[in-house]
């Protein structure tokens, strides 16, 4: 992120940027845990700072190559990233215009050599570890084209989640700034001014394409492991909004806002947990961020004489309170699985409920039916995730029943802490004219984490009496 803002917009843009962003709590979140988002997001910033420096090199094949790499490991980590791979080619043409380089030199033929280069690479080391040479892609295409094809198991088509994304409130409030900027009069006598309307074009695109595929019915942006691949491209463009605000700065007062503002991003991962700032603000927790974060867009674009330096500390609180109101330190209460002293309780009590199902169901039929939102809902998922999740499930909304009515004879693990679960599941299928036949149950136990897990077998009472007249 320093490399690529420095090499465009500027030093200064480019180190408040870095702190920003390396404060961001769903960056954090994203760079933190073992899943691809992470990873894929680093590849896509490691791929942009090649190319940058492709586009400003006489000699730039080597460079491609590498970003080419970059690029092909990125797509293996996270196939959806191949969705961005215009805007990177659109990114690069650009760059070298502003650089002066020659637009036309062929810049493919190397960039696609180092793909070439990096997935031969995983195919030898495949081979010499005896699996097939070309795993990493095979999969990513398949499970691609069947969420294409098919309806998305994770889509909610309600748009009732908009109100609780938090993750969505920083692209916005860049989002506004950049077509603030874009409507603005702005003077364009700086060398690096190019490279600022072009971060905001490579940002406003890049929300584009998550939207197009959100609307074309990919969660993408009701899912935080894919919104996540925004961030660079948000804080691309955040950043270069605050280059012309900073660059009058002379060194002491840039370097006092440098020590405000990074008193304000580590704020939030010291002040305690439950002091009552953060307790206050957790009643609030996406207008504070909204406000700040909107107001300091708009008086970075306007540029008001005296209020540059405020603009750039409305965005960092604002960034300090989406961490203080949405990090992982809030997640988690004492004895919920977000806290780490039951964390290991909780991870071997889905691996003896893992055991459980395999002993009752060997043949892989059994279907899982729990509330996601109960207090211990999360593992109850991570239960039926083991198993291919959509495809094992009855309903995330216990005791309520999915869209699709479970066949005569299906048999299901209702996973609850709830006493009266069983009534409760007999009622359900009653008023779909189903009916139950209790199997059994067995209790989970590890340390403080217990649930029930109650078989049932589904029967059809109007079509057994038909049988039996018959």
């Amino acid at each position: 992120m320093y490399l690529i803002l420095k090499n465009t917009v500027g030093r200064r843009a480019a180190l408040l940027s870095a702190l920003l962003m390396g404060c961001y709590s769903y960056f954090l979140w994203a760079i933190g845990w073992d899943y691809v988002d992470g990873a894929a997001l680093t590849y896509v910033l490691l791929t942009l700072c090649v190319l940058t420096y492709a586009a400003k090199s006489a000699r730039p094949r080597r460079l491609l190559m590498v970003s080419g790499a970059a690029f092909g490991a990125g797509i293996y980590c996270q196939f959806f990233l191949i969705s961005f791979a215009p805007l990177f080619a659109l990114y690069h043409w650009l760059a070298k215009r502003e650089y002066g380089r020659n637009v036309l030199a062929p810049s493919l033929r190397p960039f696609l050599h180092g793909l070439l280069g990096i997935t031969l690479l995983f195919a030898l080391i495949n081979l010499l570890l005896r699996a097939a040479p070309l795993f990493f892609i095979f999969p990513s295409l398949s499970a691609a084209g069947k969420l294409a094809v098919r309806d998305n198991p994770w889509l909610n088509s309600s748009y009732n989640w908009i109100t609780g994304a938090a993750w969505l409130l920083f692209p916005a409030v860049t989002l506004f700034g950049a077509l603030l900027s874009v409507n603005a009069r702005r003077s364009a006598s700086t060398s690096s001014s190019g490279f600022r309307s072009l971060w905001q074009l490579y940002f406003v695109l890049s929300a584009f394409v998550m939207l197009a595929w959100q609307l074309l019915g990919q969660p993408v942006l009701q899912l935080v492991y894919y919104t996540s691949l925004l961030i660079p491209a948000t804080f691309l463009a955040l950043g270069s909004q605050m280059a012309s605000v900073v660059q009058g700065f002379s060194r002491w007062k840039f370097a006092v806002l440098c020590c405000c503002a990074a008193v304000l991003l580590f704020l939030p991962f010291v002040l305690p947990l439950h002091s009552r700032v953060l307790m206050a603000m957790q009643h609030h927790r996406l207008l504070w961020p909204e406000c700040l974060g909107l107001a300091g867009v708009a008086l970075m674009v306007f540029q008001a004489r005296f209020t540059r330096a405020l603009a750039v500390l409305l965005v960092c609180a604002a960034c300090a309170c989406l961490s203080a109101t949405t990090g992982t330190r809030t997640w988690g209460h004492p004895g919920e699985p977000d806290d780490p002293a039951v964390q290991k309780p909780a991870f071997l009590a889905v691996v003896d409920s893992v055991r459980a199902v395999q002993e009752i169901d060997p043949t892989d039929h059994l279907l899982f039916w729990y509330d996601v939102e109960a207090r211990l809902g999360r593992l109850h998922r991570s239960v039926s995730s083991t198993f291919i999740w959509s495809r094992r499930l009855v309903s995330e909304t216990f005791p309520s029943l999915g869209k699709k009515l479970p066949a005569p004879h299906t048999r299901i693990a209702i996973l609850t802490v709830d006493e009266g679960a069983l009534q409760a599941a007999e009622k359900s299928l009653r008023q779909a004219g189903l009916s139950a036949r209790f199997l059994g149950q067995r209790t989970i136990t590890e340390g403080p984490i217990s649930w029930n897990m109650i078989l049932i077998e589904v029967e059809n009472p109007g079509l057994e009496q038909d049988q039996r007249g018959e």
